[in-house]
């Protein structure tokens, strides 16, 4: 994108707009070319959201053991998520964080490669 600066506005002010890169021609860029999505992209939202929804419960469950009364505690003692958090928590954690850094990493190491696939051919 080319910024590009208007100054006929009434009150004096320079306005700036962004105008699409010009190709060799001098003719905007199609915008009808497909654009290639980064799958990694993709993958991120919901191992993310996995991660939130793991972090949550754990918090909860942590919360409850350590501030909760004896009563409060119990109620919640048996649920099964807390059970298998208890568990498993720390352990689905660290494996989430450890997706999410690889597929982090994926993303921003193949963006360049995505973004090509998305330019015209010069030939």
């Amino acid at each position: 994108m080319v910024g590009k600066l208007h100054n006929d506005s009434p009150r004096g002010f320079a306005i700036i707009t962004a105008v699409d890169d010009l190709d060799r021609k001098g003719e905007a860029a199609s915008v009808a070319q497909k654009k290639w999505k980064n799958p990694f992209y993709a993958l991120l939202i919901p191992v993310g959201m996995a991660f939130v929804v793991t972090g949550f419960a754990y918090g909860f469950m942590a919360f409850q053991m350590v501030n909760a009364g004896a009563e409060a505690a119990d109620r919640y003692a048996d649920h099964p998520l807390f059970t298998w958090l208890r568990a498993h928590g720390s352990t689905a954690m660290l494996v989430e964080l450890a997706v999410l850094a690889v597929l982090t990493v994926g993303a921003i190491g193949t963006d360049s490669w995505w973004t090509e696939k998305d330019a015209p051919d010069d030939s």
